[in-house]
């Protein structure tokens, strides 16, 4: 499923383009042929400046090369091609012609990005869940702490323990008294020098 095309390079310019170019893309061959600039036009704003620069670049530097980038057909369907460069070479070495197919992967990259979700999805799914988890297990262990002692100090102290290192690098415990004092109970830091 791909468009065929030679092309100039001197100038760059499209000298033949195979008629799927229409099928794909929507576009009439001559189009391709009679404007310079029109291969150029059908390419996403997003992706011009690199493809053009690729194209250049392989046309000039190397004998072949691949690029994809997004190209707009008629109506607005936006189709991602990969452009693949050849460079055909004349008895003295010099650049005798640029040749090439552009290879519809719109499919390709349609199930890559719906992998990549999913993926993404699944990756969250799996954060939430061990967040779940930890937060049970500190439930559960805060249960425990609470129900282990009467004295309130040996309960906040193991609270507070337990807090450092399930939700943060430090706890501090403070309890106001009935003249509205607050007093520190209880601190506990990842690093026992500050607590």
């Amino acid at each position: 499923d791909a468009i065929v095309w030679e092309a100039d390079p001197a100038t760059h310019r499209f000298t033949f383009v195979s008629q799927r170019a229409e099928a794909l893309l929507g576009y009439p061959v001559h189009r391709w042929l009679d404007d310079s600039e029109f291969w150029i036009t059908t390419i996403a704003l997003e992706d011009r400046e690199a493809a053009l620069a690729q194209f250049l670049r392989c046309g000039r530097d190397v004998d072949q090369c691949r690029f994809e980038y997004r190209a707009v057909a008629e109506g607005g369907r936006v189709v991602w091609l990969s452009n693949v460069m050849r460079v055909a070479r004349a008895a003295d070495g010099s650049v005798d012609r640029l040749h090439g197919f552009m290879v519809d992967m719109s499919e390709r990259k349609q199930i890559e990005d719906e992998r990549k979700r999913l993926l993404d999805v699944a990756q969250q799914a799996r954060a939430e869940a061990e967040g779940a988890t930890r937060r049970a297990k500190f439930l559960a262990e805060a249960s425990d702490a609470l129900a282990s002692s009467l004295d309130y100090e040996v309960t906040l102290d193991a609270v507070t323990r337990l807090a450092v290192p399930t939700f943060a690098d430090w706890c501090f415990v403070r309890l106001v008294d009935e003249g509205q004092t607050p007093a520190r109970l209880q601190a506990a830091h990842a690093d026992p020098r500050e607590a």
